[in-house]
């Protein structure tokens, strides 16, 4: 691996931070319980796994590291006429335009210059607006780290 890991998970981390007025964010998970109720928007970034790619002898190894993106909203005192989702979705579009840009106009997100790519890959997993006036989605991010 070219760049140490914790330069890649942490340019990352920056990278989801700007992207919205959180009002709390955090490398780990915590339980929506745990959240305030004053600091909604959440996000967490939870490292998750890291899979090796290997090409052949002597082919230096590529990796796959990868990060679950864990955001909560709350719809409760001004903003009880909305649902989550009214909440949750621009926020999953504005992830998604900072970590699959549109190739033809910026290229893919390279974290600086630290990866390959970073991609959301698999399932973004949602609460269906079970939780009432809370909502959370589970978003996966694969970074893609070159040989």
């Amino acid at each position: 691996m070219n760049a140490p890991r914790e330069d890649i998970y942490a340019a990352l981390f920056t990278l989801l931070n700007g992207l919205a007025d959180w009002k709390f964010t955090d490398r780990k998970y915590v339980p929506i319980s745990q959240i305030g109720d004053t600091s909604f928007p959440a996000m967490m970034m939870c490292q998750k796994d890291e899979q090796p790619e290997v090409n052949g002898r002597g082919i230096p190894i590529k990796w796959h590291l990868n990060v679950e993106v864990v955001i909560y909203v709350d719809t409760g005192g001004d903003r009880e006429d909305m649902v989550p989702a009214q909440l949750l979705n621009p926020l999953l579009d504005t992830i998604e335009n900072a970590i699959q840009p549109d190739p033809t106009i910026r290229g893919p997100q390279t974290l600086g210059g630290l990866v390959s790519q970073t991609r959301i890959n698999g399932k973004v997993e949602t609460d269906g607006g079970v939780l009432l006036n809370r909502g959370w989605a589970v978003v996966p991010v694969e970074i893609i780290v070159p040989a």
